[in-house]
């Protein structure tokens, strides 16, 4: 939160976040994820968010982008992106 909090300070039109959840308690990354949208609506900052825990990013997502081996084999919006028909072929073949 802190290093959100410190990159909002010089007011940035997009912010790369690199797996926010990552190292986190289950409660302080749902902390995390709530404040993702608020940050992006209220200022008006566009956000690229790189995370695997893919349930909770698509939760807050506009759009999907899943890349394997490099690769993108899925782009679609958010919203339409099914676990069990999309993404568990994709994470477990």
């Amino acid at each position: 939160m802190v290093a959100m909090a410190r990159a909002l300070m010089s007011q940035p039109r997009y912010m790369l976040l690199d797996e926010p959840s990552m190292g986190l308690a289950p409660g302080m990354a749902t902390f995390v994820f709530d404040a993702i949208p608020r940050m992006t609506r209220d200022r008006g900052v566009g956000c690229l968010l790189v995370e695997q825990n893919a349930r909770q990013a698509l939760s807050i997502a506009d759009r999907a982008c899943v890349l394997r081996l490099g690769q993108v084999v899925l782009d679609a919006p958010a919203a339409d992106v099914d676990w069990e028909r999309d993404l568990e072929p994709i994470y477990f073949g």
